[in-house]
């Protein structure tokens, strides 16, 4: 009976672990910041995305070029646009 208890709990704190764990995927980041800028993967040539633990929470910094730079922050955990800097072509 006693050891019934312990896998339950086991069991529990191990699916806290993973839901706690989620968040968004690199390709869902760059969907987010394309789609923030008014494009999408099939209109833009070239794009980058990286993780940046840095910061808290962690964010996806997604690059990508149309008519200038843009550097995208989207937070990894909820898929909000953060931050976005422009960097527009000489």
């Amino acid at each position: 009976m006693k050891k019934a208890y312990l896998i339950a709990l086991f069991v529990l704190l191990f699916s806290v672990t993973l839901v706690s764990c989620g968040g968004i995927s690199k390709d869902k980041a760059v969907d987010i910041a394309l789609k923030s800028i008014g494009t999408s993967k099939v209109y833009v040539q070239k794009w980058e995305v990286e993780l940046d633990k840095s910061t808290s929470p962690a964010v996806y910094k997604v690059t990508t070029w149309r008519e200038g730079k843009y550097i995208i922050s989207v937070d990894s955990k909820s898929g909000e646009v953060v931050k976005t800097d422009y960097f527009p072509e000489n």
